[in-house]
């Protein structure tokens, strides 16, 4: 998004270019997608393997989403949250919801038809199917490390001030299902 590069085809080629690995992948971002509508044509090599990373919580997702807008930490390697909490409009949370939703049928839709490897972020969390991906990208499955981590590290409901107004506004909903905190289920 914030490269001076404008074509995304020859970005991805100069930051590839000196690499040796047998496999290299980058993130596109429906926002990058939109910035820059021809880097769709990344996704046009035909032994291109795609990722679908996405998080089952659509609703912690929202939550990091206005957490990084009110501290600007964009990842663990930049800060943490601290003690930051959110009051989230109930009826804004329902429309924004349902637009992720939307955006994530449209991120499948681009994939579809190509070798696909679908993972969410809480497998990635806890570990779970690092040598089912590896294989898929035809890569000797190998011990990996982040130096990411979860950056909110409260429940939901003590990160979101106006947490009961959302509940109720939820109950009921197709999105009850993300009253159920991501983190209580680790």
């Amino acid at each position: 998004m914030t490269s001076p590069q404008s074509d995304p085809q020859d970005y991805v080629a100069n930051l590839t270019a000196p690499l040796t690995e047998k496999a290299v992948g980058f993130k596109l971002p429906l926002s990058s997608i939109r910035a820059h509508p021809d880097a769709m044509g990344l996704l046009d090599p035909p032994d291109l393997r795609m990722v679908r990373l996405r998080r089952l919580n659509l609703l912690a997702l929202f939550v990091s989403r206005q957490l990084l807008r009110s501290t600007r930490v964009p990842q663990s390697t930049r800060g943490d949250y601290g003690e930051t909490t959110v009051v989230l409009d109930p009826k804004q949370t329902l429309a924004v919801l349902r637009r992720i939703e939307e955006h994530e049928r449209y991120l499948d839709e681009l994939a579809a038809g190509k070798p696909m490897f679908r993972i969410t972020y809480e497998e990635l969390v806890k570990g779970q199917r690092l040598d089912d991906i590896q294989r898929f990208l035809g890569v000797q499955p190998t011990a990996l490390e982040s130096p990411f981590r979860r950056i909110r590290n409260r429940p939901l409901a003590e990160t979101v001030q106006n947490w009961s107004e959302v509940e109720d506004a939820l109950r009921g909903s197709p999105y009850e299902r993300f009253l159920e905190d991501d983190l209580e289920l680790r």
